[in-house]
């Protein structure tokens, strides 16, 4: 399977068409080296996504890495992002050039380096966008992938006012660096900065409790990543409509509450949280889960559940807000704030703009078809897990 080098959201969702349906044993993954090109909100999680997906897949065969010119200990140097991600969910198989070489030696000693920077800092991949990922990828080192911006020495997650008072004023001013410093401290009042926070801290907490645990609930699911990823989008209104591939994003896009600058552009903050783990519907349904057996209304009812107050109830993290689970998100993006959630068979949304927090109950949670736009008509996706956060502050 070679991966074009510009992508979107629905070419990705193609790519897991083709991997069921081939008709080979086995696949190998071809990823450009340099990178791939982004012509949608939120392709680079959606891609983690597929990746993970074949990694795990019994079609699964090599990491091929194409490299486009023969100076290939330079070109890893700037090894892309996807490179990086790909590799390090690779770690202990084999991984090939175009012509059938093994680099896997090569590409580790080159990259190295570069995750243990990663690892103990927060950066940004390119101009505003910044990823912060985890991963459980060497079963004899069980905290080697974990960040410290996220994760103390022992290995625990650090608990919310961590995420508010430090991790979200680091990560704005780092993107501001490559943006603007002065929009940065204009755009984001104290209240904005504490929002954010609850949204990284819930899903964070969500992923790090059920995004390494394996199908049977024992053990830890490896590899695995979990992956905070942040970017500040600017643009025109007409270029981001264009950009988005779904009319609810469109629309929440069009709102009023968007003012154009001087120059006729408007900007809002994107945050996907992303991980590999077995998902909503599995880890609720638990020893009842059987694959491609669950409806997809029963689907929807589980995700609706999951943003039920008071849903969460593990009890091993410390926080003077458990219990609250994901509804914490929605308050935080009321009024403001786009959720989309991936998982398993079915593609939601939200415009908590359109339709707010004040709607909400334990017992009623309006959720929309991505491609319908419908909150009582699913479509039917392939099959994978994730969630992400579109948010404008």
């Amino acid at each position: 399977m070679k991966i074009k080098k510009e992508i979107t959201l629905s070419y990705i969702e193609s790519l897991y068409d083709e991997l069921e349906s081939s008709e080979k044993n086995s696949l190998d993954i071809i990823i450009p080296f340099k990178g791939l090109k982004e012509k949608n909100f939120s392709t680079l999680p959606s891609f983690i996504q597929f990746y993970s997906t074949w990694l795990r897949s019994d079609k699964k065969r090599h990491l091929v890495l194409d490299v486009e010119n023969e100076n290939f200990e330079d070109e890893l140097s700037v090894a892309s992002i996807y490179s990086f991600i790909t590799t390090c969910l690779y770690w202990d198989s084999d991984i090939k050039d175009t012509n059938g070489n093994s680099i896997k030696k090569l590409v580790l000693k080159r990259l190295n380096s570069r995750f243990n920077k990663r690892q103990k800092n927060i950066l940004t991949n390119k101009g505003a966008e910044l990823l912060l990922a985890c991963f459980d990828f060497d079963k004899n080192l069980e905290n080697r992938g974990l960040l410290n911006a996220i994760y103390d020495h022992n290995g625990n997650l650090k608990d919310d006012d961590y995420f508010r008072y430090n991790l979200v004023p680091e990560i704005l001013i780092e993107i501001g660096k490559k943006f603007s410093i002065h929009l940065i401290k204009e755009a984001f009042k104290p209240e904005d900065i504490k929002n954010i926070g609850q949204i990284l801290y819930e899903l964070f907490k969500n992923t790090h409790e059920w995004g390494r645990k394996r199908g049977d609930g024992i053990g830890l699911l490896v590899p695995n990543i979990r992956a905070i990823y942040c970017v500040l989008h600017k643009s025109t209104q007409k270029n981001f409509l264009s950009y988005a591939e779904a009319k609810g994003l469109q629309g929440y896009l069009s709102n009023k509450l968007f003012r154009p600058n001087s120059n006729n552009e408007i900007y809002f903050l994107e945050i996907s949280v992303v991980d590999s783990g077995i998902g909503f519907i599995r880890s609720f349904l638990g020893d009842e889960y059987q694959q491609n057996q669950v409806e997809i209304e029963s689907q929807v009812s589980i995700v609706k559940k999951c943003l039920t107050k008071y849903f969460t109830t593990d009890s091993s993290l410390h926080t003077t807000h458990k219990g609250k689970g994901l509804d914490r998100v929605l308050q935080a993006l009321n009024e403001k704030g786009f959720l989309r959630i991936r998982t398993e068979n079915v593609c939601l949304y939200r415009d908590l703009i359109k339709d707010d927090y004040s709607t909400i109950n334990s017992n009623n949670i309006d959720l929309f078809d991505w491609k319908l736009e419908s909150y009582n008509n699913f479509t039917k996706f392939p099959r994978f897990t994730r969630l992400i956060v579109y948010t404008n502050e």
